[in-house]
């Protein structure tokens, strides 16, 4: 309340009035003084670690305090993230671990005191750049930094510690904490500053990372509980101090995917990759047994890990239709069964296929499928792990329930790959498939089809017709098999375009529009790798990570809008839909992203209506310069004449022209148009003035007669807010500013 608020004001004015006092303690030497200070503040208030850190650097630094503070002190006026207390002491735990191993922090050890035993030089600049250089990268760890580079891979571990904090009884609180995500924080710093692992790879490091983990959270009793350990095993491996097995290198262990993979799966208290036959036995025996008494904390704990995981494959699906992702706290959590009539203990009906997360618990009043089937619109949402039920016109058979636990079960294959996927495997070892492959060189996406395309026959397209095949054999530079109608058949790889189940293609082959005009062309395809279109992976990983729409324009004239799952060094994976196909890049006439970039027109030939955009969105895979033609005209870009450079938003499209590959500009909108415009006077000559605006790259020129209902010129100053017109004038062709009005 007010009178609360003031009371509390008027106590601390009248402790600082009547009890403040200063102390002023005179040191001899820079390391008398941090001992003096430590002991003082040992009987008042209590530091935090990071208060002794940043004593004994800036009483270290002596006179380049000043200096030290402005250059590398990130802590207190870092305009990209708020370091609170928290923050500060999470990452001086990660920092010591990474630099000094998971073990450093063992038996309640202060974090200063575990600094100043074991880092503390001579040179405290170089302890201050150390600091700040991790403190950078650490920055993109925390996942409540919203512009974190990893946001995405830490998203994980902060959805798994809402458990603790809304579901799980207080004596378990402590088995996850901050502490297990500082863990990973520390690991990936070891990683980037220790072991130089790129930024492409350290993707690869997290995915390998939450693919053990998730596999082991419905196996596990109690959630979580080995996730962590392995991590440990390897981090340990690097410190070879702290392990207890042979390195080769036992000064400094070179990091290694495989060995990474292994190390996880090697921790003895049993945390090992668990394989896709016993995550197939979750999806088929879901529900607690009942032949004993378990825990709330374990069927909690059990409830919880399947939510996670049909809330992963909710947001899998969303993420391939181009719909809007939901954030976990938003997720249904009760879990329910379509009773189908069974007992309870039957297999079938507690399957993870015939299950669903609902708002509410149900009511014991519906006793038919479609009455369920309401109540799981209404209470689950337009969810599409539900969609197979929603599309159930009436009997919900166990065809019906095994066929959407093969579709769950491939999401998380899909989400999670097995350990073979990480230690270079070619085939994924997901449910059997149908295809019979024998290889001599492996490509990747043949993996792809076995894991991916599920449905059978396959079909390949390619110039100038498609093939349908039933049984198919793939070599490293031919596909044979056998076609429908029992002919074998055999297709060069160079001469495929792109493959997709063909029990999809029905569905998609409306949504995939074949043109003619480039059909029409004849097009051959381009054999030499010289002359294929040459796509910038950087491109394409850009549009990959953000989940940008993207369109794919085929020798064989197909247009392809989707979003890009994976790629490799042959071919494209793009979800339409919920359909996944590979295309190749042999077979790419274009391509492009429909992400809106943004840029100003630099120069323009309105004879061609072709010109230069130089672009403005930071993106170092693209040139700063694009060209474009056919897309505008002189009409609408206005004040060409006066060399405003417009500003205008365009699509990217990498296309082929006299066998050179290259960035174009698609889809031009001018930004400028005939109406009021707003800015700000940057000065005033008297007779002439400049405006700056955000819509054009350069300031523009009003003479005195624009100003309109200005009586007194003297209004005319800097930094004022003006609105204005852009029209066409008759002298010349040309573009005039006019109707320069200020805005109060």
């Amino acid at each position: 309340t007010d009178e609360e608020i003031y009371n509390e004001m008027d106590n601390l004015l009248t402790t600082i009035e009547s009890n403040f006092e200063l102390v002023q303690i005179t040191p001899g030497d820079s390391q008398q003084a941090e001992e003096i200070f430590e002991s003082v503040n040992a009987t008042g208030r209590k530091l935090s670690e990071f208060d002794y850190l940043r004593n004994n650097f800036f009483l270290r630094a002596a006179d380049k305090s000043d200096e030290f503070y402005k250059k590398y002190w990130i802590f207190e006026n870092d305009p990209d993230y708020h370091w609170n207390n928290d923050r500060l002491e999470s990452f001086f735990q990660a920092f010591l671990m990474a630099k000094l191993g998971p073990d450093a922090l063992n038996n309640d050890a202060k974090l200063f005191d575990v600094y100043r035993d074991n880092l503390k030089g001579k040179n405290v600049k170089s302890e201050f750049t150390e600091l700040k250089v991790y403190a950078e990268t650490y920055k993109h760890l925390d996942n409540d930094n919203d512009n974190a580079h990893f946001k995405k891979q830490m998203q994980f571990y902060t959805d798994l510690s809402t458990f603790f904090e809304n579901e799980a009884e207080e004596d378990y609180t402590s088995i996850r904490s901050q502490s297990d995500i500082t863990l990973v924080q520390a690991f990936i710093l070891h990683l980037v500053h220790k072991k130089n692992v790129l930024d492409e790879d350290l993707k690869k490091v997290f995915k390998i990372l939450e693919s053990y983990a998730a596999r082991r959270l419905p196996i596990d009793t109690v959630t979580g509980r080995y996730v962590y350990k392995g991590i440990i095993s390897y981090f340990k491996y690097l410190f070879p101090a702290q392990s207890n097995s042979e390195s080769p290198d036992q000064s400094n262990p070179e990091f290694s995917f495989n060995e990474l993979v292994d190390k996880l799966g090697s921790h003895k208290k049993g945390g090992k990759w668990i394989p896709d036959t016993l995550i197939e036995t979750v999806f088929k025996n879901s529900k607690i047994r009942s032949d004993y008494m378990p825990s709330v904390y374990y069927v909690a704990s059990q409830t919880f890990t399947e939510c996670y995981i049909f809330y992963r494959i909710e947001n899998w699906m969303r993420g391939r239709a181009g719909i809007k992702l939901l954030d976990f706290k938003d997720f249904p959590r009760i879990k329910e069964y379509i009773s189908k009539g069974k007992s309870p203990f039957d297999r079938e009906r507690n399957s993870l296929g015939n299950a669903t997360f609902c708002r509410t618990g149900r009511s014991n009043n519906l006793k038919s499928f479609s009455e369920e089937k309401d109540f799981f619109k209404r209470e689950s949402g337009e969810l599409l792990i539900n969609q197979i039920i929603y599309d159930c016109p009436s009997n919900w058979s166990s065809d019906q329930i095994n066929r959407r636990e093969k579709r769950l079960l491939k999401c998380f294959y899909d989400i999670w790959p097995s350990k073979k996927a990480f230690l270079g495997e070619s085939i994924i070892a997901t449910p059997k498939p149908k295809v019979i492959v024998n290889l001599e060189v492996v490509p990747q996406w043949v993996s792809t089809i076995q894991s991916n395309v599920v449905d059978r026959p396959v079909r390949f397209f390619t110039y100038p017709e498609a093939k349908d095949f039933l049984q198919i054999m793939v070599t490293q530079d031919k596909v044979e098999g056998t076609d429908e109608n029992g002919e074998n058949q055999t297709l060069k790889k160079s001469n495929i375009f792109f493959v997709c189940s063909a029990n999809d293609w029905p569905k998609l082959r409306y949504k995939i529009p074949l043109k003619t005009a480039i059909q029409a062309k004849k097009l051959q395809p381009i054999l030499e790798p010289t002359k294929q279109l040459q796509l910038d992976n950087a491109f394409l990983e850009y549009a990959r990570e953000g989940g940008v729409s993207v369109t794919a324009l085929t020798r064989s004239g197909y247009e392809i809008q989707g979003t890009i799952s994976n790629i490799d060094e042959e071919a494209i994976y793009l979800q339409v839909e919920n359909s996944t196909l590979i295309v190749f890049r042999a077979g790419l006439l274009e391509f492009g992203s429909d992400e809106a970039f943004s840029g100003y027109i630099k120069s323009f030939d309105p004879k061609t209506s072709s010109g230069i955009i130089e672009l403005t969105t930071d993106l170092s895979s693209i040139p700063t310069e694009i060209e474009f033609e056919n897309e505008v005209t002189s009409t609408n870009i206005h004040s060409m004449n006066l060399d405003l450079n417009p500003k205008v938003n365009f699509n990217l499209r990498i296309v082929q022209k006299d066998e050179r590959s290259y960035f174009k500009g698609h889809n031009i909108k001018s930004i400028t148009k005939e109406t009021f415009y707003q800015g700000t006077i940057k000065n005033w000559l008297g007779s002439y003035g400049f405006i700056e605006s955000s819509d054009f790259q350069k300031n523009i020129k009003f003479n005195r007669n624009a100003l309109q209902d200005i009586s007194d010129r003297n209004l005319i100053e800097p930094n004022r807010k003006v609105k204005f017109e852009i029209v066409k004038s008759t002298f010349k062709n040309n573009y005039i500013v006019t109707n320069v009005q200020l805005i109060e």
